[in-house]
């Protein structure tokens, strides 16, 4: 018998800002992104102000939690780049807490997206970006049948 899991995902909340702030600064987390920022917690606070707008879209660009294991906040989950007309969204997820990964947690959690973005959200696409050094990424994906 497998073991449980205990991960859910939450709506992101204002004192989240800084925790995220640090993970997304983390070198193992930027690594494999587009960007190596330089964050400020006025720059979080702006960021998270434009997520609280979005929420009240009929269509928002984007969703954002924070992934929680065993009740400790461990990294980041989003659907972003959400395109209404073509039904097309794109996945971003990264687990800052190292002790907390691993590879049955990230497939349950990119299948949940999965299940968000076409059952929920009712798209007919879901995008995702990675690197090509990003080698444990690219075996999720294959493993989920992306």
């Amino acid at each position: 018998m497998m073991d449980r899991i205990d991960a859910r995902c939450r709506k992101i909340q204002e004192e989240d800002l800084e925790r995220i702030m640090n993970w997304r600064m983390q070198p193992d987390i930027t690594k494999y992104m587009n960007t190596d920022p330089k964050l400020t917690m006025d720059a979080q606070k702006k960021w998270y102000q434009k997520l609280l707008s979005e929420e009240t879209k009929k269509e928002p660009g984007g969703y954002y939690w924070v992934l929680e294991v065993d009740g400790i906040p461990s990294g980041i989950a989003s659907l972003t780049d959400a395109d209404w007309t073509s039904r097309r969204i794109s996945t971003g997820v990264y687990i800052a807490e190292k002790t907390k990964r691993s590879l049955r947690l990230c497939i349950d959690l990119q299948w949940n997206l999965y299940r968000y973005a076409f059952e929920i959200l009712g798209m007919h696409k879901v995008c995702e970006e990675i690197f090509v050094e990003n080698r444990g990424v690219s075996r999720l994906l294959d493993l989920c049948g992306s």
